[in-house]
């Protein structure tokens, strides 16, 4: 029904060879990789071999030089080289999607003016939808939520730059540890969207692995079918582990990378069926 994935990057000092390995085992379909310096063929191959695709590559907003929405020409051209370059390594290992940032993480309010920084987003956004077009690879916006940045926090607004930038490759994805801050109604932001929604993180409310916290992620995969979304669904959970003082703390256990991928799978699939069983009704 859909085609998930796992975000690598927070396999956190794991090689690409043993995520790839433990994606298989569980049966997922395929992964969301950072911008890699590894040769796309080599990267392919190892890909073929587990038998996985490439579901999207994840963009790395942290930084000056990241800033979208930058009224300094010198940042802002940076930050479109920055996307140039994630949408070409997607193009080259086949990934349908590159995931972008508006504004870079850290920044909670604007330099300049809301206005400016605005038309400066669709500015960056008009030239990466030219860019994408030539490599036929769709600039997905994540909407993050205002602890981490501002501008576009809910699919309302993020919505209004894709129609702003008037490239049909620059699109919208929905995650749904943000979504569930910042929407007042997830499932009404998500059919809002339908027509431009092409990417999507999945995550529960702590922001582990589906069925690990306290969110209604069935009903979240209910309203994805129902509005026709057939993409992928990749998941971008904090791998996590209790520490010795008993906190939630991040981990490099691959015991723990197993569990949580393993976890996330086998209730993915329970409620899969549970969504099979009403369409079928």
């Amino acid at each position: 029904m859909f085609r998930y994935s796992w975000s690598q990057a927070l396999f956190i000092d794991e090689t690409l060879e043993e995520s790839l390995e433990r994606l298989s085992r569980y049966g997922y379909d395929g992964v969301e990789l950072p911008l890699m310096s590894m040769l796309p063929s080599e990267i392919k191959s190892r890909l073929n071999a587990h038998g996985l695709k490439c579901t999207s590559v994840n963009g790395r907003f942290v930084g000056r030089d990241r800033d979208l929405s930058s009224s300094d020409d010198d940042i802002r051209s940076a930050a479109v080289s920055y996307v140039r370059s994630c949408l070409q390594f997607a193009s080259h290992i086949g990934a349908p999607v590159a995931i972008i940032v508006p504004t870079r993480i850290g920044k909670l309010s604007p330099e300049t003016s809301l206005a400016q920084e605005w038309d400066n987003v669709v500015r960056s956004l008009e030239e990466i939808g030219r860019i994408g077009q030539g490599l036929g690879v769709t600039a997905v916006i994540e909407c993050v939520n205002r602890a981490e940045t501002y501008l576009a926090n809910r699919l309302e607004t993020a919505h209004r730059l894709v129609k702003d930038s008037g490239s049909p490759h620059v699109g919208l994805m929905a995650d749904s540890f943000h979504m569930n801050i910042e929407e007042n109604d997830v499932h009404g932001a998500l059919r809002s969207v339908a027509g431009h929604l092409k990417h999507v993180h999945l995550a529960d409310n702590n922001r582990t692995a589906p069925g690990m916290g306290h969110l209604d992620l069935g009903r979240f995969l209910e309203t994805l079918f129902g509005i026709g979304y057939r993409g992928a669904i990749a998941m971008e959970c904090d791998v996590q582990a209790l520490d010795r003082y008993g906190r939630n703390a991040f981990t490099s256990d691959p015991e723990v990378f197993d569990r949580y991928a393993e976890t996330a799978i086998s209730n993915l699939k329970r409620m899969e069926a549970g969504l099979q069983t009403k369409v079928a009704v």
